[in-house]
């Protein structure tokens, strides 16, 4: 009997024991939410669906992922998830290039799927499932003084960071300096920097080695300091300024089936489930907009 207790406990602690080092690209699914009084998770529907899902991920959208994923595993409890959490620049590279093979590709935006988009990789059309703001960011305590996009062209401001054209939100950062009447300006006084990854751009103004940059709000979002520390800028950075869409459009983050996905059915199930107004009322806990019809 002592033989076969130790056994189970051991058996027990192995099954426990897994993990992934810190920077493991593809992580496996969080633990399921605590189940229910009859022993199926909270708010499970029908027997669910089964299958494995895999996923590539932007850095930017994981936390948002992540929770709406929990909330699909909840009435699923068949499905599992296989991630790959990366910077877009290098995760869409490595899928034109035929070397990582997700069932789903999630984008920050237009710009960054256009790619895939060119190559031949996405079936039909990508689907809008978030709306993304954007922000003027400055160096923490407003040093400047700078409380709109023209103070932006003051003599005393040095650099400003807008992302590469080929990014969501660098292309959006230029459109909305363009409808300002400052981005020439700034282009002729030298100030434009173009950082490759938002990332890069954020952590310029963090390092006081730019005046200025965009930012997605979410990244102002309170959730964000305690689910994504190093991606916010609160007590990092201030924000000064929300954009107004209509200066550059507006931004969402979109999700596409990949040709040949390995699990397509499972995969449009996510791509209907995200679209949900579960989902939607989701997405706003960590500081992204609901997507309106005209959206998609």
């Amino acid at each position: 009997m002592y033989i076969r207790l130790m056994a189970v406990v051991v058996l027990v602690l192995a099954l426990l024991s897994g993990g992934c080092g810190p920077r493991v690209a593809e992580a496996p699914s969080a633990p399921l939410p605590p189940a229910g009084a009859g022993g199926t998770p909270t708010g499970a529907t029908g027997p669910g669906l089964t299958g494995q899902l895999t996923v590539a991920v932007p850095c930017g959208l994981a936390m948002v992922y992540k929770e709406v994923r929990t909330l699909f595993q909840e009435r699923n409890p068949g499905v599992k998830f296989k991630e790959t959490v990366e910077n877009i620049g290098p995760m869409t590279k490595a899928v034109r290039d035929g070397k990582l093979h997700p069932d789903l590709f999630i984008s920050l935006g237009d710009k960054e799927i256009a790619e895939l988009l060119d190559a031949g990789k996405v079936e039909g059309k990508p689907t809008p499932f978030l709306r993304q703001d954007m922000q003027l960011c400055v160096q923490l305590g407003n040093p400047l003084g700078i409380k709109s996009l023209e103070d932006l062209a003051k003599p005393e401001v040095k650099t400003v960071a807008v992302c590469d054209p080929m990014l969501t939100i660098g292309e959006a950062g230029q459109k909305t300096l363009e409808a300002a009447g400052v981005w020439e300006k700034l282009e002729k006084q030298g100030k434009v920097v173009r950082p490759g990854q938002p990332m890069e751009a954020k952590q310029l103004v963090i390092d006081k080695r730019a005046d200025a940059t965009f930012i997605y709000s979410a990244c102002a979002n309170e959730n964000w300091k305690e689910g994504d520390p190093e991606r916010t800028v609160i007590g990092k950075a201030d924000v000064v300024l929300t954009v107004p869409q209509e200066l550059y459009g507006g931004m969402f983050g979109v999700v596409a089936l990949l040709k040949d996905a390995p699990n397509a059915e499972l995969a449009k199930q996510f791509i209907a489930f995200l679209l949900s107004p579960e989902a939607q009322e989701a997405v706003t806990k960590w500081g992204y907009g609901k997507v309106e019809a005209e959206a998609g």
